[in-house]
């Protein structure tokens, strides 16, 4: 088909017209993967020499056929790029991540396949046993706000307490929520356990946030089981301002329907956050953790089941109430003289308490009046 439409009884091109039309043919080749060798290009488009307008027509050319290929390549994925998928077969929903190959480094430990990959958006993507972990655009969304939420939550909450805070992290082998905690000056000391030496090992090596962060003289680092850790804290009457829990699934699901339990299973029976409770009591204490999204039913079951229980929330478990002890001015001052981040403010915090109509509704089970403030 004709892109332009051909002049019978025009004037010769120029020579210069010829090899743009040559230029462009050899660039066309190299870059894509279409041949051209039945029909040349400038028939195929149209294009005769003897065409007064062929000037123009090289132009058209090469804005239809140089600008796709820039746009496809050299980045296009191919057969070499490895493709990480999430997949939700309850509401039959799949996202795919595209990461360049060969990986930067992979390691088998004790534990689990370690991964990490470039990406061309999304800068060096960790991967554990294939299950997408972070990126490094993206990190900020997630671990700045389950870092300075419960700590600034803590802060405002109990404004007249001028003491260090013990903060215990469970979890979190990449170091990103550790060192924003570091942000704190009243800050005195983390606790920090996570199951797999060489998952902190090649985050020191590969993310900038982690390369010195378990040097820092306020951090204990412990590898092992933070299930066990906890466990020992108690009975050791031991007490913190807040802990963090950013673990891992707990299991997942192979495409033949069968259940992979993973290590990190007991971080999230009932008994184990029994005992985080115990150890937040004495301070009237803040938990943070990782759950899941409430689109998904069954994960949403399972959020509004923890929500409910009693023995598995710290004294802050109500949005609403939160946001009435809530200092704000103290807030606001305690994230200006904070080094700076990419994600948190406190707008963005009070907002996290903002849930959809329906999601209040199921958690609280139409027990509360539900606020317009």
């Amino acid at each position: 088909m004709n892109l332009v439409e051909p002049q019978q009884n025009g004037e010769a091109t120029t020579a210069d017209a010829h090899e743009k039309i040559d230029w462009l043919q050899n660039t066309t080749q190299q870059r894509t993967e279409l041949t051209m060798t039945d029909v040349p290009i400038n028939e195929l488009l149209g294009v005769r020499r003897g065409n007064s307008n062929s000037s123009h027509a090289i132009l058209l050319i090469l804005a239809l056929l140089v600008l796709p290929s820039a746009i496809a390549l050299p980045n296009n994925p191919t057969s070499e790029s490895k493709r990480v998928d999430e997949e939700e077969e309850e509401i039959g929903y799949i996202q795919t991540l595209l990461l360049n190959t060969p990986a930067v480094t992979t390691l088998n430990s004790t534990y689990q396949k370690i991964e990490v990959y470039e990406s061309d958006h999304f800068g060096k993507v960790f991967l554990l046993d294939d299950c997408l972990q972070l990126t490094e655009r993206d990190a900020p969304h997630y671990n700045e706000m389950l870092a300075h939420v419960p700590v600034m939550e803590y802060l405002a909450s109990n404004a007249g307490i001028d003491e260090q805070l013990d903060i215990l992290v469970v979890g979190g082998g990449d170091g990103y929520v550790v060192s924003e905690l570091l942000k704190y000056p009243n800050v005195g000391s983390i606790d920090h356990v996570d199951l797999d030496g060489d998952v902190i090992s090649v985050s020191k090596d590969h993310f900038p946030w982690a390369k010195s962060v378990w040097d820092n003289a306020k951090v204990n680092l412990v590898v092992g089981d933070g299930s066990q850790f906890v466990k020992e804290q108690v009975e050791k009457n031991k007490n913190y301002h807040v802990i963090i829990q950013d673990a891992s699934d707990p299991f997942w699901i192979r495409y033949d329907g069968s259940v992979v339990i993973l290590p990190s299973h007991v971080l999230y029976e009932e008994e184990h956050f029994q005992r985080m409770h115990r150890l937040l009591e004495a301070k009237n204490g803040v938990l943070m953790y990782q759950a899941e999204t409430y689109n998904i039913p069954k994960q949403s079951e399972g959020d509004c089941q923890m929500e409910k229980a009693d023995a598995l929330c710290s004294e802050i478990d109500n949005p609403e109430i939160t946001l009435n002890w809530m200092d704000w001015k103290k807030v606001s001052k305690t994230f200006h003289d904070l080094e700076s981040t990419k994600y948190y403010h406190p707008r963005i915090h009070r907002s996290s308490f903002d849930l959809p109509l329906w999601v209040e509704k199921t958690v609280y089970n139409d027990a509360k009046e539900i606020s317009d403030e």
